[in-house]
C-alpha cells in the first residue's frame, strides 16, 4: 500500500503567493526557498502591501522582511523547498521561469482568443513559482526539447489569501466583489495556463480550449506540457509524484520493452493493491483488469504496469452503433517505464473481449457492422494527452475540491464520496483508496444544502472556510477516445464529431444534487476565462 505523508497545517500557516528578495550567493534551491518563505497567508487584519515591480525579482518591502526574520519555514516554503531539493539530487536540470517568458506566453493565448483576464493573470503568477525542467533549461520555451516542461508549484492557500489576490489584481477596475466570483476567477488559473502553453508551444493558428478541445489533439507539433504540482498531492503521495516527474524526463530505473513483457487478465486482488502503491488517484472498482508481467534477473514474473476497464455499454455514435468501454486506470512500476506497455494492455483486452469464437457474444463482438471504442479520462494537472491513438474529444471544467486544515484533501463531487472531519481519530483505517475518495464533513455539507440561497451573504466558499476547508481546483479534465474498429459506416467522421453525435452521451459538466456545492459548480462555470 503506498505511503501517506500528512504535515498537519494551522490554516494561518497557509501562504498565499508572495515573492521578495533574495540572495544571489545562496543555492538556486535555498533562494527559492527564502522567497518562498516569505510569503504568507493574510489574516482579516493584513493588508497587501505594494506588490511586485515585472522585473524576475522583487525589491523587498516591509511585508518581506519582516517574514524573512521567521525562524520557522512555512509549509509552503517547506513544500518549496523539498521540490527543487528532490530536483537536485535527481540531478534534473532547471531553472525558474521569467516572468517576460511567462508574460509572452499569457499574451500569445490573449491574442488569439481575446481573453480579457489575462492582465489580472500576470499579476497573480507574478507571485508563482514555474520552474522550467528538463534536459536542456539554457533553450527558450520554443526550442524545449521532447522531454522538458514547466513545473507549477501551487502552495495551498487560505480562502482570504485568494480573496486578497484577486480582489489586488482588480484594484483599478469593478472587478470581483463578491466571494464567489474571486474565487470562481482563480478557479480558472491552472487551466488557463494549461491552454495557454499548449497554444504557445503548437504551431496550430487554433488554441485548444475548453470550447474548443480538439484543435490541436490530432497535431503532431510538439507540446511544452505543464505540471500543477499541489501541495497536498505532493504531501500525500511523493514517491508516485517524484517517479511521474523523472519519467518526464527520462529518467527511471528500469525500462523495458513490452514485447518482452506478457498480457494477461488479472483479478482484483492483484490489480487494486498495485494501483493503491503505484497510482496517483488509487485503485477504484472495475469489471476487468489486465497486467504486464516481466521477467526479472532472479528470473521470476514481476508485474510492472495495469490497467483496468470497465463493462461495455451500446452507444449509437453518428446512427452506428458501437461497443463502447471505459479505460479506469492505468499506470506502471515506480520508476518503470513501458514502451508499448499501454497500447499492449488495450490489445489484449480488446482481443478478449471482441473474440469471435467460444464466446456467448459471438454475434455482437464478431460482428464487424458494431463498432469498438474506449474512452478514458485524464487529470490535466500532469498535462495534456500525450496516449497513442487517443484524440481529446472533450474538456470538463475546473471542478472544486478542498484541503482541510489537516492537509487532506476532500472532494465536494463525485460517487462513493466518504464524509471525513477534521482530525477524526479514523483516518488511519481509511486507507489509500478511502483517502482519496473523502468528501466534506456531513454537517458541512447539509449546511451548505440548506443555507445555499441567492439573498445569502454568507456564501457556500466561505461556509467551508469557517470549518477549516479551503477551496483547489485542478485543470480540468480531459475525456478521450480511441476507436478500436469502425463499423464501416462514418470512416469519414472525426473522433470529435463522433462524439458529439453520441446517444447516450457522458456527461459534459459536472452538477451536484447540493444547492450549495451545485452553486459553485455553477460559479465557475459562469466565470469561464477562456
Amino acid at each position: 500500500m503506498a505511503a501517506f505523508h500528512y504535515r498537519p497545517m494551522h490554516h494561518l500557516e497557509i501562504l498565499c503567493s508572495r515573492h521578495n528578495a533574495y540572495s544571489r550567493q545562496l543555492s538556486f534551491s535555498s533562494r527559492l526557498f527564502a522567497v518562498a518563505n516569505s510569503r504568507h497567508s493574510f489574516t482579516d487584519e493584513d493588508v497587501i502591501p505594494g506588490m511586485p515591480s515585472s522585473n524576475d525579482v522583487a525589491e523587498p518591502d516591509q511585508l518581506g522582511c519582516k517574514l524573512a526574520q521567521l525562524e520557522c519555514p512555512s509549509p509552503a516554503a517547506t513544500f518549496i523547498q523539498q521540490v527543487t531539493s528532490f530536483l537536485e539530487e535527481e540531478t534534473i536540470c532547471y531553472r525558474q521561469l521569467g516572468q517576460n517568458e511567462l508574460h509572452h506566453v499569457l499574451q500569445a493565448y490573449s491574442n488569439q482568443v481575446n481573453t480579457s483576464r489575462i492582465d489580472q493573470m500576470k499579476t497573480i503568477l507574478n507571485n508563482r513559482t514555474l520552474l522550467f525542467v528538463g534536459a536542456d533549461t539554457t533553450s527558450n520555451l520554443l526550442d524545449a526539447p521532447n522531454n522538458s516542461f514547466v513545473l507549477h508549484l501551487c502552495p495551498t492557500l487560505h480562502l482570504s489569501s485568494i480573496q486578497d489576490m484577486i480582489m489586488y489584481s482588480q484594484y483599478q477596475s469593478d472587478g470581483f466583489k463578491s466571494t464567489p466570483e474571486t474565487v470562481a476567477s482563480y478557479a480558472w488559473l491552472n487551466a488557463m495556463l494549461t491552454n495557454a502553453f499548449l497554444h504557445y508551444s503548437s504551431n496550430s493558428t487554433t488554441p485548444k480550449t475548453i470550447d474548443n478541445p480538439i484543435s490541436s489533439s490530432s497535431s503532431s507539433n510538439k507540446q511544452l506540457p505543464i505540471i500543477h504540482l499541489h501541495q497536498d498531492v505532493w504531501n500525500r503521495s511523493p514517491s508516485i509524484v517524484q517517479s511521474r516527474i523523472k519519467s518526464k524526463v527520462g529518467i527511471h530505473r528500469s525500462r523495458i520493452y513490452a514485447r518482452k513483457t506478457i498480457a494477461t487478465r488479472i483479478p482484483k486482488s492483484v490489480y487494486l493493491p498495485f494501483l493503491e502503491t503505484n497510482h496517483l488517484w488509487g485503485g477504484t472498482s472495475a469489471k476487468s483488469g489486465y497486467g504486464l508481467y516481466a521477467t526479472t534477473s532472479e528470473n521470476e514474473q514481476e508485474l510492472v504496469a495495469v490497467a483496468t476497464f470497465s463493462s461495455k455499454r451500446k452507444v449509437s455514435r453518428a446512427n452506428s452503433d458501437y461497443y463502447s468501454f471505459e479505460l479506469l486506470r492505468f499506470c506502471t512500476k515506480l520508476d518503470t517505464t513501458i514502451v508499448g506497455g499501454l497500447t499492449k494492455l488495450i490489445s489484449a483486452f480488446v482481443k478478449h473481449n471482441t473474440k469471435s469464437s467460444n464466446s456467448s457474444n459471438r454475434k455482437d463482438n464478431g460482428d464487424n457492422s458494431i463498432g469498438i471504442d474506449i474512452i478514458t479520462s485524464i487529470d490535466r494537472d500532469f498535462g495534456s494527452n500525450t496516449w497513442p491513438n487517443f484524440e481529446t474529444v472533450d474538456v470538463m471544467d475546473p471542478i472544486p475540491m478542498f484541503v482541510g486544515v489537516d492537509g487532506i484533501r476532500r472532494h465536494g463531487v463525485g460517487a462513493g464520496l466518504v464524509p471525513l472531519d477534521l482530525e477524526d481519530n479514523s483516518v488511519d483505517s481509511f486507507g489509500a483508496c478511502g483517502l482519496l475518495r473523502a468528501g466534506l464533513p456531513l454537517g458541512l455539507v447539509n449546511d451548505m444544502n440548506s443555507q445555499a440561497h441567492e439573498d445569502n451573504d454568507c456564501s457556500s466558499w466561505d461556509m467551508a472556510a469557517e470549518n477549516g476547508f479551503h477551496p483547489v481546483f485542478d485543470a480540468g479534465v480531459e475525456r478521450l477516445m480511441h476507436v478500436v474498429r469502425r463499423p464501416g459506416t462514418d470512416d469519414d467522421l472525426i473522433l470529435a464529431d463522433l462524439w458529439k453525435q453520441s446517444v447516450p452521451r457522458f456527461v459534459t459538466e459536472h452538477y451536484s444534487s447540493n444547492r450549495g456545492i451545485e452553486q459553485m459548480i455553477r460559479c465557475v462555470r459562469e466565470n469561464k476565462i477562456l
